[in-house]
């Protein structure tokens, strides 16, 4: 009997020991599963944070009555309990972000580039390349590049802002101005489409309303070269767009209002006039006689569908 009992004292206490030693092991998993879950609520909330930093950047650029974005980078544009905010390489239209969010310790950092539109559709020429000015063209009001302006010959423009760094602003809602390129009958091209194109090599007897030449059915960029005497009415001059996803020349004697937007390079040459942003995403090229005249119209300072206004345009995570 004495040994049965002490049998039964070792598989108790082994059971006992067993008990502990798994509840040892669960209380230590939960408490690490606890630690684990609540750091990653702590990073979540830094990275909320963070991005809070970024947006009430944007918000007092918006805001910002002089527009100077530059910040010495020495201290920060904004240092809050939940963030720290510094800028750099601040320019008229672009500037570099930098936000740390912490949140008990947690820390958690994200780059942005922020530009303004506005710089793109207030401007006479835009390119988001370089600008090339020769011969005896004119430039009223301001051409603003993201890269280097070329001025040549007699050529004058009354002011020039390069080295902006701002990219073309994109297109949004392409299907509404496709849509209303199809339904504009006038310009000689009243067929199906109207004055929506894929590419080719369309002919225009007026640049009234919406025009739409998209890419080539191969994807390729559409290459438009426009060479006659043709204008934009008066009464179409506060609702003209010309869209070109590609590469647009125009020579000749052409008097176009509106506004110009190509998402390649432009080239402009002979007796053209304009009135109205040009727009360009890559080299633009302006000789001959040409005037491009400034002229702020509402319609055009901020277009339905274009990206416009302040706005990140890039956005990662960095390393704390």
């Amino acid at each position: 009997m004495k040994n049965e009992k002490g049998v039964v004292y070792i598989i108790v206490i082994f059971v006992i020991m067993t008990v502990l030693a798994f509840s040892a092991i669960f209380i230590s998993w939960t408490i690490f599963s606890t630690r684990s879950s609540q750091r990653l609520s702590y990073s979540t909330r830094a990275l909320y944070l963070a991005d809070a930093g970024i947006e009430k950047t944007i918000f007092y650029l918006r805001t910002d009555p002089d527009k100077n974005w530059s910040n010495d980078n020495a201290n920060p544009l904004f240092d809050e309990s939940g963030y720290r905010v510094k800028t750099y390489d601040g320019s008229n239209g672009f500037i570099k972000v930098e936000s740390t969010g912490t949140f008990r310790g947690v820390q958690r950092k994200i780059y942005s580039e922020v530009t303004n539109f506005d710089a793109v559709f207030e401007s006479t020429l835009f390119s988001g390349s370089y600008i090339n000015v020769e011969g005896n063209a004119t430039v009223q009001g301001k051409a603003v590049a993201s890269d280097t302006i070329y001025i040549s010959g007699s050529a004058t423009i009354e002011t020039p802002v390069a080295h902006t760094n701002v990219p073309l602003p994109k297109l949004i809602d392409e299907v509404y101005y496709i849509n209303k390129a199809i339904a504009n009958k006038m310009n000689g091209n009243n067929g199906a489409n109207g004055n929506y194109f894929q590419g080719g090599s369309p002919t225009f007897s007026s640049l009234n309303g919406v025009i739409f030449i998209d890419e080539n059915p191969d994807g390729s960029p559409a290459d438009i070269k426009i060479s006659s005497n043709i204008s934009t009415d008066a009464a179409w001059a506060d609702s003209t767009y010309f869209i070109v996803y590609g590469n647009l020349k125009l020579s000749g004697n052409i008097n176009f209002k509106g506004l110009l937007y190509v998402t390649g390079d432009l080239q402009i040459t002979g007796n053209v006039e304009t009135e109205g942003p040009l727009i360009a995403g890559s080299i633009s090229k302006v000789g001959g006689s040409t005037t491009l005249q400034s002229w702020y119209n509402p319609a055009y300072a901020d277009p339905y569908g274009f990206q416009s206004g302040v706005m990140a345009i890039k956005w990662k995570e960095l390393a704390p």
